[in-house]
């Protein structure tokens, strides 16, 4: 009998300053780490950052996924971590992804108003706030999708892409 597949889903708190707008620095390296490593484990899933809060779902064979976590929170980057949901699952939701980044979108904004927020606070979803956020998530777009994972970056006027300029300044 196989191992099973689980959906855990997580909120953290970042310990540095995160962007109001585009993608901060040690986001980017988390990304690029990601996807550098989770296929290696087959572990996908999706990352959304807004207001110094981290929202991370990893989907994966449990003990893939509980190593990935103990991993997470003892970085130095995360505070706070608290497990919102850990559920077993007969399908992935973020299967085509080693780590899909979900940048605030106006669904996303959205669904945060119509549950009677106004800043991004992952502490405080419900079960049926973490499906919907997710299945958002899912449907969103990936500004970083060029990052890390083989497909080709887009080309400027820079000899590097613009991701690597930005892990060099950080």
């Amino acid at each position: 009998m196989s191992e099973p597949i689980i959906r855990l889903t997580y909120a953290s708190r970042a310990t540095f300053k995160t962007a109001q707008q585009g993608v901060e620095s040690e986001v980017a390296r988390i990304l690029l780490q990601s996807r550098r490593n989770n296929p290696k484990h087959a572990i996908g899933g999706v990352l959304h950052v807004a207001d110094g809060h981290f929202f991370q779902c990893l989907e994966g064979k449990r003990t893939r996924v509980n190593d990935t976590f103990s991993r997470i929170a003892s970085d130095p980057r995360h505070q706070d971590v608290q497990i919102l949901s850990l559920e077993p699952v007969t399908e992935r939701m973020f299967g085509q992804w080693s780590m899909k980044y979900s940048a605030a979108e106006k669904n996303l904004d959205a669904l945060l108003k119509r549950y009677g927020f106004e800043s991004f606070d992952p502490f405080r979803f419900n079960q049926d706030m973490i499906t919907e956020f997710l299945q958002a998530c899912a449907s969103n777009k990936d500004p970083m999708a060029n990052v890390g994972d083989n497909q080709p970056v887009a080309a400027n006027d820079s000899p590097r892409p613009w991701w690597k300029r930005l892990l060099k300044r950080g």
